[in-house]
């Protein structure tokens, strides 16, 4: 039985047409991302479910004793009140049930005493009195056994434990867990609600963009809870990755309407994607027939051919005409470009380090970037990106050390709060200032950046995130800036303009430092990390998985046999014994990187084989591709381990 079901939805605001006819349901244990542009209605759509909006028309149903969740924009804190109380708060009923079980365990003393002295005062026999309690205790043992399971079942006894692991894994530090919430940014009060949520266990959640605020560790421990979530789950969120590893559906709202489709993000994108070109064969094959039609019944109309034009014309009357596929909707034009090459040594930085008082920041920076290399900071929140970007920027001093800029460096920053944009001007005068442009050629370039008609007019300060954002990357994009600064460049964009700007900052001449939370957004545009939080700030060649798969590497434990190897040999003392050990373990590894190596291509060729099976619908017809899909995860997930493998053979190999 569904634990969700919306039938026929409808909702208007001031005339203006959100949902027109959504319908979809949620079964127990089923994760569906809700997908579509910003403005589609999503948030709409989860506050309707939630309760906190009614619809026009049309039903939400959920059965009787179903436990919703929902993640506030708000949520309910004490200001007064410690964090880890506050949000313990979520375990009352459960205290109330451990407050009865101490009242039981008071009477059941009392009543125990009370007829352990009716049986020595009357004897074998004992007395009215003591016979009673008797029976009261045994009433109150068995009130106690029931209680005390339910307490154990609800997981009564490790409410401190829970508590603390969710509020460490969503980025809180033990120093957090006393402050007072009052005391705490928007970031961290919603990252409390988000741990009151998840400790509330309700049968079903609903996410609206629960990654915001947090860090990529975080968002990484928040995939790992949600995949070994036993209720049911529906999110909105931008964060590809994210959707990928925890969804196991996709409900796309699209005009109003909703449709679903099984598996994870990926799969939701190669079956859309075949949905379209099919759309887009059969709609333009139908109007090369409606062309045909009309030039028949055009040139023979009036002649000797009527009768044969007159039944094509019915024919044409008769025919449903195919609507014209959806597409993608508009998104940015963004094209970078430079107004002059840099030198080849970029930005140099030496024993660069920033400290607040007594809190070190980041501590002993040695960095060398070269022209062209895209550079991702990486690292939890507080560890200092931003910090970072500002010290080479001039906004703050360093505590220590130096950075120098290369020859010829033109420098474009782009902040996370978005401080550039002066919200007393409009949007027009924002770009005419930045440039000589003519208004015209301003109104054309605001244009590529979906600000059309009376939008220029618009006042800055009146701009939702997302055309702030836009407003921002027009400014940068004029500037002709060769080195280019981006704090959070995402935010605020739908999944259609991120693509537009990674696609566009693949081929910029220049080069790029980064922050981003988003990972694919990471993983497509760095050929570095620079890794900021863990201890001496570090410099990795390479995009954020191949990072990954390197520091997983790195703290693996040692295999036991190489283990007692190391320890033989460092016994015995003999340098000639340890080399032939070490390469012996160099063959045997590289006799391994082989075998992993042919069952590589094995994988890669079933998964390019799911994929192509993936992008035809008729595969979709038999269970709606659940086992498919399913075959596709799998093999993926065993393609990462065994790359894993396979690298971890080929360093041992190499290196011994």
């Amino acid at each position: 039985m569904a634990v969700l079901s919306l039938n026929d939805i409808h909702k208007s605001f001031g005339g203006w047409d959100v949902l027109t006819g959504v319908t979809f349901s949620l079964n127990p244990g089923e994760r569906a991302g809700l997908v579509g542009r910003n403005g589609a209605g999503k948030t709409t759509l989860l506050r309707l479910i939630a309760g906190l909006e009614e619809a026009d028309r049309g039903d939400v149903v959920r059965p009787g004793g179903t436990r919703l969740g929902y993640l506030s924009q708000d949520p309910d804190l004490d200001p007064e009140g410690l964090l880890v109380d506050e949000v313990a708060k979520v375990f009352l009923p459960l205290r109330e049930m451990e407050q009865e079980l101490r009242r039981l365990e008071h009477e059941m003393a009392e009543a125990g005493q009370v007829a352990q002295s009716g049986r020595h005062a009357g004897g074998d026999g004992g007395d009215e009195g003591g016979g009673g309690e008797a029976a009261r205790l045994e009433r109150l043992m068995a009130d106690y056994a029931r209680l005390t399971a339910r307490f154990e079942t609800a997981g009564g006894y490790d409410t401190g434990s829970r508590t603390r692991a969710i509020l460490f894994g969503l980025g809180f530090t033990e120093e957090d867990l006393g402050k007072k919430t009052g005391q705490l940014s928007g970031g961290q009060r919603m990252r409390a609600g988000l741990a009151m949520l998840l400790l509330s266990d309700p049968d079903l959640m609903v996410l609206d963009e629960p990654t915001n605020h947090l860090d990529i560790q975080s968002t990484e421990w928040l995939e790992d809870y949600l995949r070994g979530y036993k209720g049911a789950l529906l999110l909105v969120s931008h964060d590809r990755y994210f959707l990928d590893r925890v969804t196991t559906k996709i409900v796309e709202l699209d005009r109003g309407q909703t449709r679903s489709y099984p598996g994870n993000f990926s799969a939701y994108r190669a079956q859309r994607d075949a949905e379209l070109e099919q759309q887009e064969d059969a709609y333009r094959r139908q109007q090369e027939e409606v062309l045909r039609l009309r030039t028949y019944i055009q040139k023979y109309m009036a002649g000797n051919r009527s009768t044969m034009a007159k039944s094509r014309q019915k024919m044409l009357a008769r025919m449903e005409l195919i609507e014209r596929p959806r597409g993608t909707g508009r998104v940015m034009g963004l094209e970078f470009s430079v107004s002059r090459t840099t030198g080849e040594e970029v930005l140099a930085t030496r024993d660069l380090s920033r400290s607040f008082g007594d809190r070190v920041i980041f501590d002993g920076l040695d960095l060398d970037l070269e022209r062209g290399q895209r550079l991702a900071l990486v690292g939890p929140n507080g560890a200092g990106k931003t910090t970072f970007l500002k010290v080479i920027t001039g906004q703050l001093e360093p505590t220590a050390g130096s950075y120098e800029w290369g020859v010829g460096v033109e420098l474009g920053y782009f902040s996370q709060d978005l401080s550039g944009l002066d919200d007393r001007q409009t949007v027009l005068d924002e770009i005419l200032d930045a440039s000589d442009m003519l208004i015209g050629e301003a109104r054309s370039l605001l244009a590529r950046f979906l600000f059309t008609g009376d939008d220029v007019y618009k006042l800055v300060g009146t701009l939702s995130g997302g055309e702030r954002n836009r407003l921002a990357m027009a400014k940068l994009m004029i500037s002709g800036a060769n080195v280019l600064l981006l704090d959070e460049p995402t935010n605020h964009l739908d999944m259609e303009s991120r693509t537009a700007l990674e696609e566009s900052l693949l081929s910029f001449p220049g080069t790029l430092i980064f922050v981003s939370h988003d990972r694919y957004f990471v993983d497509r545009l760095a050929t570095h990390v620079l890794v900021l939080g863990e201890g001496r700030p570090r410099f990795h060649p390479g995009n954020y998985s191949e990072y990954r798969a390197r520091r997983a590497q790195d703290s693996a434990p040692a295999p036991a046999q190489d283990r007692a190897r190391d320890a033989s040999t460092e016994a015995r003392g003999s340098a000639g014994r340890r080399e032939r050990d070490l390469e012996k373990a160099r063959r045997e590894a590289a006799k391994r990187a082989a075998r992993l190596e042919a069952d590589v291509a094995r994988l890669e060729a079933e998964k390019a084989e799911l994929e192509r099976q993936l992008a035809d619908p008729s595969n979709y017809a038999a269970d709606g591709g659940r086992s498919l899909v399913a075959s596709y995860d799998a093999v993926r997930a065993d393609l990462d381990r065994v790359y894993a493998e396979w690298e971890a053979a080929l360093s041992e190999a190499e290196q011994g």
